[in-house]
């Protein structure tokens, strides 16, 4: 597989998937740069062909007069040439969102970022990559008695729990449970799992990693905040690291954030690395906030069982 684009269509606009930091849009770039060696332009020609796959996508969804699905499956043939290589002459026939490490589209927001760290080989070697303050918490977070949990679909409701508690607490809107449901149960292209952390028989923290190609992404992560004085982020983060690892994955992916955030700095003190993330939109200005403060002040106040049946519609278009 040389590249790969799953994208789910949105009243008009065909948006490509939110639950890869990459935006479900993949290209093989050692193969593509080797492709383009010989080329006097390497960066248009590579923005080139990222815009030419998009475009055999929506030129494919285009001709599809059933419209029964919203879930397209296509191949796209590459001839010997590059006709994708002048980005300039490529024009969509529909309305494109997509997130991706190099911009795009003419439309795009850079405000967030993907902190990253690459892992060893080895189990035993991956408290050392980290600096000295880290492993200090990590070791803490155990010997105040942080046990750690992973496993599939069976953990779902625990970890919807705490999810759903963090997300109150933030004033926001979450995803429903389903599309959690929807991406154990269908995801094919790596591994999904959920891994809980407990404090005296207590979950106290959550998340979902998903892994493809090497890398696994912190998708959904969440703490209970009377118990973060036990450092139990620190416990969850090393524990799907060393998950990570077992499935020969060398990259770590803490999952975006805003550049120079709170949670950006944090994430920052792992030694991570920032890989650029870009919000692109093919005819639109890209605006991402959090919502009006109002809003965020007013559902933290709204119990779960409330606010969770608007999740499915919020999360269908904002998500």
């Amino acid at each position: 597989m040389l590249a790969m684009l799953s994208a789910s269509k949105i009243g008009s606009v065909w948006m490509s998937l939110p639950h890869f930091d990459h935006g479900a849009i993949w290209v093989d770039l050692e193969w593509l740069s080797l492709k383009l060696e010989d080329t006097k332009n390497r960066e248009i020609d590579v923005r080139g062909f990222y815009l030419f796959f998009i475009q055999r996508f929506l030129q494919i969804v285009d001709t599809d007069n059933k419209e029964k699905s919203n879930i397209k499956l296509f191949e796209v043939v590459l001839d010997d040439g590059f006709p994708f290589s002048d980005s300039e002459e490529i024009n969509f026939v529909k309305r494109f969102r997509c997130r991706s490490h190099v911009r795009l589209l003419d439309f795009f927001n850079d405000t967030k970022t993907v902190p990253t760290i690459k892992l060893p080989a080895q189990l035993e070697n991956l408290l050392a990559v980290f600096p000295a303050n880290v492993r200090r918490k990590i070791r803490k977070s155990f010997k105040n008695g942080i046990t750690v949990k992973s496993g599939g679909g069976e953990l779902m409701d625990l970890f919807y729990g705490v999810y759903t508690a963090n997300i109150k607490k933030h004033g926001s809107f979450g995803l429903p449970k389903r599309f959690f449901r929807n991406l154990m149960n269908n995801y094919k292209n790596g591994k999904v799992n959920i891994v809980l952390a407990y404090y005296e028989k207590v979950v106290v923290g959550a998340a979902i990693i998903q892994t493809f190609n090497g890398v696994v992404e912190n998708i959904a992560f969440a703490t209970s905040k009377p118990f973060n004085y036990l450092y139990i982020s620190y416990a969850l983060h090393y524990s799907m690291m060393k998950i990570a690892i077992d499935d020969q994955c060398t990259s770590y992916s803490f999952g975006r954030s805003t550049a120079g955030s709170t949670g950006h700095h944090y994430k920052k003190q792992w030694g991570t690395t920032d890989v650029p993330l870009f919000f692109n939109d093919s005819e639109k200005e890209v605006q991402i906030n959090s919502g009006s403060k109002i809003i965020n002040a007013i559902l933290r106040h709204i119990p779960a069982i409330i606010r969770q049946p608007f999740d499915n519609i919020v999360s269908y278009y904002k998500y």
